[in-house]
């Protein structure tokens, strides 16, 4: 049996996650007291089990095929670009 703030730490996530989870029913744990929980290792095995692919980034293709428009992203993502001047350059409309 482990307790919130052990769960916790082996996610590598806040206690108040844990125990959101555990009031809303996501993590199956064992309310010991009114403010208590204890979450026995199955449950956190099959709750990893489940949410396993919620966090892995999916990797994704952009084709570019020039120079041109690489720059272009490029100038794009900085610092001192707003939205809107990357949604019109993109769009063409500058």
């Amino acid at each position: 049996m482990l307790n919130p703030r052990e769960v916790a730490e082996i996610l590598g996530i806040h206690p108040k996650t844990v125990h959101l989870w555990l009031r809303t029913g996501k993590l199956e744990g064992i309310k010991i007291s009114s403010r208590s929980w204890r979450i026995p290792q199955e449950s956190l095995n099959d709750f990893i089990e489940k949410n396993k692919n919620i966090n892995q980034k999916k990797e994704v293709k952009t084709p570019i095929s020039s120079d041109k428009k690489s720059t272009k992203i490029e100038r794009s993502s900085s610092s001192h670009t707003t939205m809107k001047d990357y949604i019109r350059e993109i769009m063409g409309e500058h």
